[in-house]
């Protein structure tokens, strides 16, 4: 199609407007402004599409405005915008009776811009068009704007059989989410017009517009540009409950049986966004700073001690306050945890982490603190940590020297995934080839897993166990199996070769048990596997988040290093008895521990195993809790500037990071604590240390420092730099 200099002008307006927009929602994605704006971008930039690109252009609008609606429920500009974006797929859409959802859509839409703002006379003459629409929309094809002429502007041929069927299905759910009440799209009549005739060049369609209607397709575009840039409305309101559905309660469809009035006069009441009818909130949906976003909910709706929200069908209270998270954590009403499908295939239902609670759990328990954690056992392995750890330092010099930057992230992933395979299975535990091609195919193994878990899937919200969306169940069967080979190997051929009394690796402990005390050969497996899966990529992550702190911060890494020339020196390497004197770099890992909790959300998940009060609110059975340590440990009212790094408040206050103290639990707390953390932070103060004592650290490009939740808490840009030795490798 031709552009005008108009047109090129609008072009460049708007698709600066969204870039503005990407790029501020990577800031804060929880301004509905900005969300707003950008869908309406893409809405105008729609109109220079063909047909095939403006539907899917316009689809990508229509989620941007939807995810505005879930912030600010009423925001009047977004609601008007949806029903923009809808009427423009209607007419893009050649079949009435397909287009027709989107019209009665876009009607809802409009209304409730203008109940929200009843003296805004746009959105009352958008209703009244959008009366007219489908008359216009027949008359408008008979133009020739069906599937042929569809077909010439690129939107591909006419529909086949098989396509019409589709869009009937399509149809058919529509209408199926209309009958149940779920109105979250709407349309409008406005962006339409200048889209047809820009695009088609058609004469005879102005000729189907009144004055009036004409008038304001022209006006739309300020109108529009107008609303985004004042924003001058952007209401907070708890809740957008009575007049779309019973599901719209306090906590969203998963609480819709609950009644919120039961609790008696000395009971609080639960709050809570609404979310989604039928899908509440689900993770693809809060992206990866679901931990903000959630910290920002509680907040907004003041509900930081205890928010309700959905996950599907499933039923979730969240908590982002100390004192509430100490009865969750602490209490045995959620003495289990909730486990993924994913995570029930790959064997971690028979280990420490996901056992239900009872006996074979505290047997699990107890094993793993005699032969695993122990102190003494945790003192046995410094060689170990020792060994690695000059493993490491001779690799990043050879980076350095090759590359002239240092990676870290791999380096630190491969450190920890050696470190834990030796604890768990000895040193030369086949053969030293051999070893080399099982660590890498464990490794293998490993990152394989964390997709297999951290990927959405319906089944863990939604009663549909008898399909496999999205093939995780035949991959989880099949990993299942490459572990059960590798690992099972590794166990038959140290059955075989006797002898196991005196190792000092886990397995070995495992096999030496008693009779009465022994797992079986499935349960070693899982036991073995959820060691290594655990414990290759916490170390690693939680010292990238240390060395981007280290590095951006010179003089915190100045004062740490001078610690370590005051109590070490430069005539030999730091060992773990001098771990007790660096007061200094362990309150840096502790700040480092307050700012980017490597478990915020998923590692907190508990169970409540019966019914049960948490802060005087009835909780039923059966109900997930969660504790966001990211929001209690950014919270103003806890603590003192808490988006500054200062390792100095550690140094002011000795707080502990065990459990006891609920204002910085990054393990965990109560019965279901992680067994691994005072082995985890052995590792991570002492490899930190031989990383500061070896080398000053340097930038090799401006640090980001913006998170992505995972299973844990990730960098989203691993991390390079530059190291300069300071000491003699």
């Amino acid at each position: 199609m031709q552009f005008s200099q108009e047109d090129f002008d609008r072009l460049l307006l708007f698709e600066h407007t969204r870039k503005t927009a990407e790029v501020n929602y990577a800031k804060n994605p929880l301004d509905a402004d900005n969300l707003t704006k950008w869908g309406g971008a893409l809405l105008e930039l729609s109109q220079f599409q063909s047909i095939a690109d403006s539907k899917s252009m316009i689809t990508d609008c229509i989620s941007k405005l939807e995810e505005a609606l879930q912030i600010n429920p009423t925001k009047h500009d977004a609601l008007w915008c949806l029903g923009n974006a809808h009427t423009s797929f209607a007419f893009l859409t050649p079949d009435l009776d397909e287009a027709r959802p989107y019209l009665d859509k876009a009607t809802g839409f409009f209304q409730r811009a203008a109940d929200e703002d009843p003296g805004n006379e746009l959105y009352q003459k958008s209703l009244e068009v959008t009366a007219k629409a489908p008359e216009l929309h027949m008359e408008i094809h008979k133009q020739g704007l069906g599937p042929l002429g569809q077909q010439t502007l690129g939107g591909g041929p006419a529909p086949s059989s098989s396509s019409t069927k589709s869009s009937k299905t399509k149809k058919s759910t529509d209408l199926k989410y209309d009958i149940l009440g779920w109105v979250i799209l709407a349309v409008g009549i406005v962006a339409w017009a200048p889209m047809i005739s820009g695009a088609l060049g058609l004469r005879a369609t102005s000729k189907l517009i009144d004055k009036s209607t004409t008038t304001l397709y022209s006006n739309s575009l300020t109108l529009t540009l107008t609303l985004f840039l004042l924003s001058f409305f952007n209401l907070f309101l708890n809740l957008f409950l009575i007049s779309l559905g019973h599901w719209l309660v306090p906590g969203g469809f998963a609480w819709s049986c609950y009644s919120h009035d039961q609790n008696s006069e000395n009971e609080s009441s639960l709050r809570g966004p609404a979310g989604w009818p039928i899908l509440g909130f689900l993770p693809h949906q809060m992206g990866s700073l679901a931990h903000q976003k959630l910290s920002s909910m509680a907040t907004s709706l003041k509900a930081t001690r205890l928010m309700a929200f959905s996950l599907g069908t499933t039923r979730v209270v969240i908590s982002s306050h100390p004192d509430t998270a100490r009865q969750i954590l602490g209490g045995s009403s959620f003495s289990d945890r909730p486990i993924k499908h994913s995570a029930k295939l790959l064997m971690f239902e028979r280990a420490i982490g996901f056992a239900p609670s009872g006996t074979y759990w505290r047997h699990l328990r107890s094993i793993a603190a005699v032969h695993m954690f122990s102190p003494r056992r945790i003192g046995g392995l410094e060689t170990l940590r020792q060994q690695v750890a000059d493993e490491m330092v001779v690799k990043i010099w050879d980076e350095m020297k090759e590359n002239r930057v240092v990676g870290l992230k791999a380096i630190l992933q491969k450190g920890s995934l050696d470190n834990i395979i030796q604890s768990v299975f000895g040193t030369n535990y086949l053969g030293l080839e051999k070893e080399v091609s099982t660590n890498r195919t464990l490794m293998l193994l490993v990152k394989e897993g964390y997709d297999l878990i951290y990927r959405f899937n319906l089944e863990d919200y939604f009663p549909l166990r008898f399909l496999d969306f999205y093939g995780v169940k035949r991959k989880c069967h099949k990993l299942a199996a490459e572990v059960k080979s590798v690992v099972g190997q590794i166990v038959r051929e140290r059955k075989r070769a006797g002898d196991f009394g005196g190792g000092s690796d886990f397995l070995s402990a495992l096999l030496a048990l008693p009779e009465e005390d022994k797992l079986s050969d499935s349960d070693t497996v899982a036991v073995l596997w959820e060691m290594i899966f655990r414990g290759t990529d916490t170390v690693a992550i939680l010292l990238e988040w240390i060395m981007a702190r280290i590095v951006l911060h010179q003089d915190i890494q100045a004062k740490a290093q001078q610690e370590l020339d005051t109590h070490v020196g430069n005539k030999r390497h730091v060992r773990d008895s001098d771990l007790p004197n660096l007061l200094y770099l362990q309150a840096i890992v502790k700040e480092v521990l307050r700012m980017h909790p490597p478990g915020p959300l998923l590692s907190w998940a508990r169970l409540a195993i019966h019914d049960v009060h948490v802060d005087k609110v009835f909780i039923p059975a059966g109900t997930t809790a969660m504790v966001n340590m990211w929001a209690i440990t950014h919270d103003p009212s806890i603590w003192k500037d808490p988006m500054v790094f200062r390792p100095e408040r550690f140094i002011e206050e000795d707080v502990s990071i065990m459990g006891s103290d609920l204002r910085l639990a990054p393990f965990g707390s109560g019965r279901r604590v992680c067994p691994g953390k005072a082995l985890g932070l052995a590792t991570v103060h002492l490899w930190l240390a031989r990383f500061l004592h070896q080398f000053r650290w340097l930038p090799a490009e401006p640090i980001d420092l913006s998170e992505c939740l995972k299973l844990s808490l990730e960098m989203k840009k691993p991390l390079t730099c530059h190291v300069v030795p300071r000491n003699p490798l």
